[in-house]
């Protein structure tokens, strides 16, 4: 099948260079079938839009769609995210203008790329059972279901449960009832395909420098290597399996929001576990480069460079290139 044969090969950035688009030669856009779900569990909405639409016998009309959102900085990520699935879709800049989505509205093209997709390497995150719902959407669909009025009331309620959900003032205006729909609890997996944790962590992933001030050291300031990953306490016990799959790490509960983060300060353990996890499997996107001067960085310290107030100020400014300080 030439689904299979495209959908099995890695896609380098360089191909896609060929096809008129440009990137920094710092990002690392190298996509595997892996990267791409652990990438959408963390960055990607499954979602159902039902609108009224006269030209439907139901009034209404239903669309599964399929959507990533990014700041402009990854907005080659986006465009290697499109060409893996085919070229399907379309990226456009958002009303908010450091923002840019990508988005599969087309059944046709869900029905090839998306579902094949997600069944074979399935999310593993609480976002699965969003994906479960969606699905069944799409099969509905298909089955053209949405055309009869009488099947407005399953949309909604699977739509009700979706993601944020509904508000009651959404819901009457479709002037039905939603049925009660069980939103499936998905188990925390205990074993992980690395190439899901680092697409995974190149959207909710953190490689963080602070550097605080002290009186032990000749340049008065201690620097500190840390990496978190951030999620809804609703995967807290994903989180802990993370902890114990790299054998480091703590769950810090965030006072005022339902999340977690997972965080490795020690650097003895950013040092032997982590950097050499994402030396091996790619971080994408353009938080490659916050990991590489993370990891330059965890280098200087190892050298005790740290303590000099010339390998200080290097770090300071590979620090201004990272993160929120990256433009």
């Amino acid at each position: 099948m030439g689904f299979e044969r495209n959908y099995q090969v890695k896609i380098p950035f360089n191909q896609i260079l060929q096809r008129g688009y440009s990137t920094s030669s710092n990002d690392n856009n190298v996509l595997t079938p892996w990267s791409v779900t652990g990438f959408t569990d963390a960055e990607g909405s499954f979602i159902v839009r039902v609108r009224k639409n006269a030209r439907y016998r139901s009034g209404y009309n239903v669309v599964p769609v399929f959507s990533i959102a990014l700041h402009k900085k990854d907005l080659n990520l986006l465009r290697s995210i499109k060409s893996f699935f085919g070229e399907a879709g379309h990226i456009w800049k958002d009303s908010n203008l450091s923002m840019y989505k990508y988005r599969i509205e087309s059944l046709k093209q869900i029905n090839h790329w998306i579902l094949p997709h997600f069944d074979k390497y399935s999310l593993i995150t609480q976002k699965q059972s969003d994906y479960m719902l969606f699905r069944k959407v799409v099969e509905l669909v298909n089955a053209k279901k949405h055309l009869k009025v009488d099947n407005l009331q399953e949309f909604v309620s699977i739509r009700a449960v979706l993601n944020k959900g509904l508000s009651d003032y959404e819901i009457s205006k479709f002037n039905v009832k939603p049925v009660n729909i069980v939103k499936p609890v998905i188990s925390a997996v205990k074993t992980f395909n690395p190439y899901w944790i680092a697409g995974f962590v190149s959207g909710d992933g953190c490689f963080m420098i602070k550097i605080r001030k002290t009186n032990n050291t000749i340049t008065k300031h201690q620097v500190v290597l840390a990496f978190k990953i951030t999620q809804h306490s609703k995967d807290k016990d994903l989180m802990e399996n993370l902890i114990s799959y790299f054998n480091c790490g703590v769950l810090e509960k965030y006072s005022k929001t339902p999340a977690f983060d997972l965080s490795v300060y020690k650097f003895i353990d950013n040092y032997e576990k982590i950097l050499p996890f994402f030396n091996k499997y790619d971080i994408i996107g353009c938080k490659y480069k916050d990991f590489k001067c993370w990891a330059n960085v965890a280098e200087l310290i190892k050298q005790k460079k740290h303590l000099e107030p010339s390998g200080l100020k290097k770090i300071i400014e590979l620090r201004a290139n990272m993160n929120n300080h990256r433009t």
